[in-house]
């Protein structure tokens, strides 16, 4: 007998769906919500701490990437590189010394007739030809009047007298590769000879020809008559004989007393040319050497054989700025700090009178932060301030002069010239802080912190913790006159600018003494160590 059970019709299948699948109640529906909403909240703060932690992370491994390439560069240039960090720009920037040409002076080429240059000599002038040799990266040097000679290293050119107006020279095609502006380095082997003959050699005076001012004039000076030059010269203004010359940008001429010259000249007052002078004596006739020297828009640094020379800050200026105050003996040299004759503090009344004159003194002095707030400024102050970078000038890189008077004297070989630029700059955000003891890191030719700066490891901290803000810089008392008269656009901007960047070893001892005593978070912390072999650590 065929089982007879409960038949399911299609209207009570529809019944029981009906019942599975029916809503939320409007108190499941909070319920579930809420159960939403805390996890979002939760794995919100993980994935925001996570992302704060990786974005720390992320800036410290580019720091140390940018600290790596500085010191790589440094030995491969075989020459020190800096990564400096910048307060205003919030930003760190490493600075490399990049080759631009290197003339070596052993091939020699004639000159084309279609240049319109002279290719022998008339009879009553024996000056050698032009020639042209080629240098590293496709520039050339059209030598003038010099002769190749044996010189350190293969060939060089022996720079000579050739006549009583006459002078041997080399110009290089001016581009403007070859006139960077914010540093330089020239190196050149040089044979010196005795300069005391070319003093005794030079007419009193003589009025130059047509030709010779259009040379004179190519180097950047402008034509004049040949000055008197007498054997006992003032040795606070010695004659100076030229080897490396680009205008009025810079300079590397050897004095009469044999002391290495070096100026620079700077665009914040055109007028104003510092230069670095080593002690006399320091170089002596008929011997190699090997000069050089850097300028990277902080420090002038002259090197002799290798060997990094103290040098004596000075200023000769062509018109002197103090000349309308005091007389002729304002205008002298100023040496190691050595006070000027006559008054050596202007007070606002002087500056005042001097006019235009003292606009320029007061603007030298508010741009270099000179002065003791009382509205003196000194002259020492004053002329010791190394340009920040260099004048562009059109005129050509030059060996010697084309003026007999400043003309070099001895052989020149192996010209180096090289830029000192800004490689790569890392920005830093607003919600880090770094921390450092110095605002600089040097690194030597060997890739190593340079001892003379750095007497130990070079510590660098990062961090993200708000809390460091108030503990490096700690608020100002409320009620105060500063704060009454600061607005709030001013302080913001202000902390803004100041936010990430705490350089000096008063801030770095406070962050350290606060990550001891637990008011920063040590995991949101990172250690940057440079050793004193370059390697740079975590």
């Amino acid at each position: 007998m065929p089982w007879r059970g409960r038949t399911t019709t299609s209207a009570s299948w529809a019944s029981d769906a009906a019942v599975r699948s029916r809503g939320f109640t409007l108190l499941e529906l909070l319920v579930a919500l809420a159960i939403v909403a805390v996890l979002l909240g939760l794995s919100a703060g993980l994935l925001s701490r996570l992302g704060s932690r990786n974005a720390l992370e992320a800036n410290q491994r580019a720091l140390r990437a940018l600290l790596r390439r500085a010191r790589n560069a440094s030995r491969e240039e075989r020459f020190g590189a800096v990564v400096e960090f910048e307060r205003g720009e919030n930003a760190v920037v490493a600075q490399q010394r990049t080759a631009i040409t290197h003339f070596r002076f052993e091939a020699k080429e004639a000159l084309d007739l279609s240049e319109g240059t002279r290719l022998k000599g008339t009879a009553d002038d024996d000056t050698p030809p032009p020639w042209r040799t080629l240098g590293a990266r496709g520039h050339s040097l059209v030598v003038d009047g010099g002769e190749q000679v044996v010189g350190r290293y293969g060939l060089g050119v022996l720079f000579a007298a050739t006549g009583p107006l006459g002078a041997a020279w080399a110009h290089a095609e001016e581009r403007p590769v070859l006139n960077p502006r914010e540093g330089v380095f020239v190196e050149c082997w040089v044979y010196l000879g005795r300069l005391e003959e070319r003093l005794h050699e030079r007419p009193r005076r003589a009025r130059p020809t047509k030709r010779q001012e259009e040379l004179w004039s190519r180097g950047g000076e402008p034509p004049r008559e040949t000055p008197e030059r007498l054997v006992d010269f003032s040795p606070r203004d010695p004659p100076i004989f030229y080897a490396v010359r680009k205008g009025r940008a810079f300079s590397l001429g050897v004095t009469a007393a044999y002391e290495v010259e070096v100026a620079v000249t700077g665009p914040e007052d055109p007028d104003f040319t510092y230069i670095a002078r080593t002690r006399p004596g320091t170089l002596r006739p008929d011997r190699w050497y090997r000069l050089a020297f850097s300028f990277d828009g902080r420090t002038v640094r002259i090197f002799v054989n290798g060997i990094p020379r103290a040098y004596l800050p000075c200023h000769r200026p062509d018109t002197s700025l103090f000349e309308e105050l005091d007389g002729a003996g304002a205008s002298e040299v100023i040496v190691g700090g050595q006070k000027l004759p006559g008054r050596e503090v202007l007070d606002e009344a002087e500056l005042a009178a001097a006019g235009e004159l003292g606009e320029r003194l007061r603007a030298g002095a508010d741009r270099g932060g000179e002065g003791n707030g009382d509205g003196l400024v000194t002259r020492s102050e004053f002329l010791a301030r190394v340009p920040s970078a260099l004048i562009a000038d059109e005129a050509p890189l030059i060996c010697s002069d084309p003026h007999p008077d400043r003309a070099f004297y001895g052989v020149i070989d192996e010209l180096r010239f090289a830029g000192i630029l800004r490689s790569e700059r890392l920005p830093l955000p607003d919600e880090l802080v770094v921390v450092a003891s110095a605002d600089r890191v040097h690194f030597d030719f060997l890739g190593q912190l340079d001892p003379t700066r750095h007497p130990e490891p070079f510590v660098i901290l990062l961090s993200d913790d708000e809390r460091a803000y108030s503990i490096l810089d700690p608020p100002p008392e409320a009620g105060g006159e500063e704060e009454r008269s600061q607005t709030r656009a001013r302080r913001a901007e202000e902390e803004v600018r100041r936010r990430n960047l705490r350089i000096g070893r008063a801030p770095f001892e406070r962050f350290l003494a606060a990550l001891e005593r637990g008011d920063i978070d040590p995991n949101r912390v990172r250690r940057l160590v440079v050793q004193r072999t370059g390697l740079v650590r975590e």
